[in-house]
This record gives structure tokens, C-alpha cells and sequence, in this order.
């Protein structure tokens, strides 16, 4: 089954110098652009492209991308996807936003552009592994960028037989990150292909998620409390410390921690998710209303410091993604995928 195909990519001119600031490729001596809209990010990426600061492939080929942390380096494929395959070998496993996901298709319809590859995960193959590090240490780099702790490689494959060899025999792939764009792709009706970074699940990070909602009102609260107080058994938690510990979802509401406890660890997360969703997470307006981040410690330290009684945070314990199959679909932005690439990296127009 061929899920996947090669690309024109559209990536870093090696006669220029780049940097990375905020998940955005930006050549030397560019403005920075103080916004965060995907129609700004994509006029910004396009317009470089348009100035030759960016250039285009003249031919299709794939793309091997290693992204190194301080503790970890990932390596996976950049191709072109087919989404006809969505929902029969195309997985989600996060609902979309409608206003989020309207914006996308605005733009997708506007300028014919992506910024940035969707990350798609597959199980783990030994064959694809290897096949990939062999590419990477017998071929000179094309592209090396860096940004804080993290350093991005591409390399141009041009072997397309030898890739299809090896990705035909995956017949299962699960949106990671990208749930919005693919499903605005598919809105727009004109297009069915979007590129996408491949990667396989062993190497994907979920990560614990500190949630926080800012100036709920009373009534908001009051009735969240209530919800809490029926459906969970709220055990405070007074050692800061233990907070650390995230096998159990977490809330901090009315200047206390609590951990939830339910006889169904996995049900209760999910109905505590759906129930957030349907009525605390978007303001009268339809806007998000809360910040998602990896946890730290600070985060927990600053809650019960600087926090007020109309404050709420969350701790939501990683998703575990033991299978490549048609999982459990969240609401939007439960889950915390890494690694992610930056936008403006390998771009493709359609």
C-alpha cells in the first residue's frame, strides 16, 4: 500500500545563514514578525521563498530528518502523504477546533502553502531503522540548524525505490501533531496530499501536561467543584513534592491540590477531558481559554504561590500510545507530542 509518495520540498538555501526563534526559520538580518496566526507565519515563510531565501527542489525526493535533544535524537522520513487514506489507515486521536480549524483552511485556500510537515507515527520497524541511519551516516548533510538545546538535520534521498521498498509494508499511520491542518487540507476540496513527517512510535515522547485557566468566574468554578466532588474521590495533596508523580490527574482549584481518584483510572482522565471541554475550555467567544506546557516543578511551585482563588490548573498525566490503531479520540489539545519541527524548515506548496 503506498501511503506515501516523494516531494518538492521547499527548504533553507545553503548560501545563506539561518536561525531558529520561535519554532519559525528566519534568515539572517530578517524582522522578526510579532505574530503568532498561521496566515501571518505562512505570508512570512512564503514571501522568504519568494525572495529566493527559500528554494524548491527541482525534482521529488524524500527527506531523512534527525532532531537531537540533550537526551535524545529522533530520526524519521519526510514525504508526501495521501489523505484519502484518513480514517481507514490514517488515525486521529484529537478532535479539531472549528475556529481553529476554519483558520487553517482560510489560509490552505489563500496562499497554497504548508509550513510545516504533519507528524505522523508508525510502529517500529528494524528495517526502516536501520535503512535510515544507514542513509544518514554514508551521506554528507544538506541542512543544519539549531535552536536553544535542539539541532535539526535534513538530508535529500533520492533513492525512491529503496523508500517505498521499505515505508510500503506500513499500512497504519497516527496524527501526532496535525490533527487541524490535515483536516483543513481535506476542507479545502481541491487538495488530498500533505506533507508529513514520519516517525516511529518508540521515538515520539508524550509528555505530562500542566493546564492553566485564568480568571474563571464563581459560577464556573462552584459548578466544576461540584462535577469533581461527584465523579472523583479528591485527595489533597499537601507535599509538593508528591505532585511530581503523575500516574493520577491533578487539579488545583480554590488554592488547594487534589489528586482524582476513580476505580477507572483511564475513564475517569477521559471524562474529565470531554467534561472540561464541553463546558470550561472556551471563553464566550469560542477561544481557547487556557495555556497547555510540558510540567515542571516551577510550574507546580508557582501555582500555589502567585495563583488566586479564581485561578484553576490542571495536571494531566502523558497519553500512552501502545498501538498504531484507531484509538480513543480526545477533545482537542489533550495530548503533548515531541519532537516537533519548526515552521519554515521543509515547506511544500500544492
Amino acid at each position: 500500500m503506498q501511503l506515501i509518495s516523494p516531494l518538492c520540498g521547499i527548504k533553507p538555501n545553503n548560501n545563506f545563514q539561518y536561525y531558529i526563534d520561535d519554532h519559525l526559520v528566519f534568515c539572517k538580518n530578517d524582522n522578526n514578525i510579532n505574530s503568532n496566526s498561521i496566515n501571518d507565519r505562512t505570508s512570512f515563510v512564503k514571501s522568504n521563498f519568494s525572495k529566493n531565501l527559500l528554494y524548491r527542489d527541482n525534482q521529488e525526493c524524500y527527506y531523512a530528518c534527525r532532531i537531537t535533544t540533550r537526551s535524545n535524537s529522533h530520526i524519521g522520513l519526510i514525504a508526501k502523504v495521501d489523505l484519502r487514506y484518513i480514517e481507514k489507515n490514517i488515525f486521529r486521536h484529537e478532535q479539531c477546533i472549528e475556529s481553529k480549524q476554519e483558520q487553517y483552511t482560510n489560509c490552505f485556500n489563500l496562499h497554497k502553502f504548508q509550513i510545516n510537515p504533519v507528524i505522523l507515527i508508525h510502529e517500529y520497524k528494524l528495517e526502516i531503522d536501520q535503512f535510515l541511519k544507514n542513509l544518514v551516516s554514508n551521506n554528507p548533510t544538506q541542512i543544519i540548524l539549531k535552536s536553544q538545546d535542539t539541532t535539526y538535520e535534513i538530508w535529500t534521498i533520492d533513492v525512491i525505490k529503496s523508500v517505498q521498498k521499505h515505508y510500503d509494508s506500513l499500512d497504519k499511520l497516527m496524527i501526532a501533531d496535525g490533527h487541524h491542518r490535515i483536516s483543513s487540507i481535506l476542507d479545502t476540496k481541491k487538495h488530498h496530499f500533505s506533507s508529513a513527517f514520519l516517525i516511529s512510535a518508540n521515538q515520539m515522547n508524550s509528555k505530562n501536561i500542566f493546564r492553566k485557566y485564568k480568571n474563571l468566574n464563581s459560577y464556573k468554578l462552584n459548578e466544576y467543584l461540584n462535577y469533581l466532588q461527584k465523579t472523583f474521590i479528591m485527595q489533597e495533596v499537601k507535599n509538593i513534592h508528591t505532585i511530581k508523580k503523575f500516574n493520577y490527574t491533578k487539579v488545583f482549584i480554590n488554592r488547594k491540590w487534589y489528586k482524582l481518584i476513580t476505580n477507572e483510572k483511564n475513564a475517569g482522565k477521559n471524562n474529565l477531558l470531554n467534561y472540561l471541554n464541553d463546558n470550561i475550555n472556551y471563553d464566550e467567544s469560542g477561544n481557547i481559554n487556557f495555556m497547555n506546557h510540558p510540567i515542571t516543578l516551577g510550574h507546580i511551585c508557582e501555582s500555589i504561590t502567585f495563583n488566586t482563588s479564581s485561578d484553576l490548573s490542571i495536571i494531566i498525566p502523558a497519553h500512552e500510545f501502545k498501538e498504531i490503531s484507531k484509538p480513543s479520540c480526545y477533545p482537542p489539545h489533550s495530548t503533548w507530542l515531541e519532537p516537533k519541527l519548526p515552521d519554515g524548515l521543509i515547506s511544500f506548496a500544492f
